[in-house]
């Protein structure tokens, strides 16, 4: 299998490529011109992690994979990005808490390695996709930046719709798999998840 590397003062990564373990990768950030890696990449040890997630999955189910490692530079163009979002969001946003929000969906390019990110090859963003492919309901697209993308939106709003209840059965399942198999989330954003071996 094919590894990538990555070098950092005092960190080598060996990543591997995560379409070679069987799972639907969509690498947003390469299509939006913010990396240079076509593919999906992650540590073996999460790769292995994910194919026992599946496991969970109903049949013919399988993962979509749309970021694993991630690197400095993506992160700061992603960064950028949100930033206008934000405030083409909120115009009646100071300055500050468009900085909040902003450091709550993307951290800073500069910020120290931490070990359950996307710079060590621990972190991926994703979802569910069935027999057919299609992404299974999860109430928002990726990389939303609102209150809505929080994993258990649905598990506190008291009053669903029909299509409400789907989304909370589909992130329910997301949920089980991901966790049964040592992977922990990242709260505010139901499709990030890490493994921190």
């Amino acid at each position: 299998m094919k590894n990538y590397k990555r070098k950092f003062k005092k960190l080598t990564l060996k990543l591997v490529n995560l379409a070679e373990y069987g799972f639907l990768v969509e690498p947003c950030y390469y299509f939006y011109g913010w990396s240079k890696m076509k593919s999906c990449f992650a540590r073996s040890s999460v790769a292995k992690k994910l194919l026992l997630a599946k496991k969970y999955l109903p049949k013919g189910c399988n993962f979509k994979i749309w970021d694993g490692f991630r690197t400095r530079n993506t992160q700061r163009l992603m960064r950028m990005s949100f930033k206008k979002r934000l405030e083409s969001l909120h115009p009646d946003w100071d300055s500050k808490k468009i900085l909040d929000a902003l450091n709550v969906f993307t951290g800073l390019p500069n910020k120290k390695v931490t070990l359950k990110g996307h710079f060590t090859g621990r972190a991926l963003d994703l979802t569910i996709v069935n027999e057919s492919g299609e992404e299974l309901e999860m109430g928002t697209d990726f990389d939303d930046i609102t209150e809505k993308a929080a994993l258990n939106y649905f598990e506190k709003k008291k009053s669903l719709n029909w299509r409400e209840k789907n989304v909370k059965k589909n992130r329910r399942l997301l949920k089980g798999a991901m966790k049964k198999s040592g992977f922990k989330p990242y709260p505010p954003e139901w499709w990030h998840w890490f493994y921190g071996k």
